[in-house]
């Protein structure tokens, strides 16, 4: 039977080498050694941020030390409630937060839990920050998940259509609904590409 591969360890072989324990340690906190032995008295989010910690960067950023979610965001849990550290961090060192107010970063890093670069804001502020920095993944022409008929298929009716064809035999010879061709030829349908 293989085992753990962590020296000394001769726990049963669960994942990528490590036994089940060494393997969420690991996919926790990004190393198998790494432990979350937090101290139980601890009784307020800034004391949980304090002991975890932040590293900071040349760009000002304070990256939490914590653990860390899916998406690179600081998380952890006080009195039995998940909670990002972003948002333990807001309410610590700027004010109350409402709960469907989202907290925002000025510096498009997720772990980061800088006062300074934090902000409270809605869902369309978030929205709208994603689109002014660039972040947001525009879908559309070939790379829009619903396509279903090629470029050339697109230009083909065009080009008929500008010929003079009638839709109906624009349809038949290029394989397309009259429909979707008829959106085609009049702008309505895949207008950028």
């Amino acid at each position: 039977m293989r085992t753990c591969d962590i020296g000394g360890c001769d726990k049963p072989h669960c994942a990528l080498g490590f036994c089940q324990m060494h393997y969420r340690r690991n996919k926790l906190y990004g190393s198998p050694y790494l432990t979350d032995k937090r101290p139980r008295d601890l009784d307020s989010e800034i004391q949980i941020l304090e002991w975890y910690g932040w590293t900071v960067t040349v760009g000002g950023c304070w990256e939490f030390s914590g653990p860390v979610d899916q998406d690179g965001y600081g998380r952890f849990s006080i009195f039995g409630r998940d909670t990002r550290a972003i948002r333990a961090a807001y309410r610590s060192w700027i004010g109350p937060l409402d709960d469907t107010a989202l907290v925002l970063h000025s510096c498009d890093n997720p772990p980061c839990i800088s006062p300074y670069h934090l902000r409270s804001g809605s869902h369309q502020d978030n929205v709208d920050d994603m689109f002014s920095r660039g972040r947001a993944k525009k879908a559309f022409g070939k790379r829009h998940g619903h396509v279903h008929y090629s470029l050339e298929q697109v230009n083909r009716v065009r080009h008929l259509f500008a010929a003079g064809h009638a839709l109906p035999s624009i349809a038949t010879e290029v394989g397309v609904p009259r429909k979707w061709a008829w959106g085609v030829a009049t702008g309505r349908l895949r207008t950028k590409e």
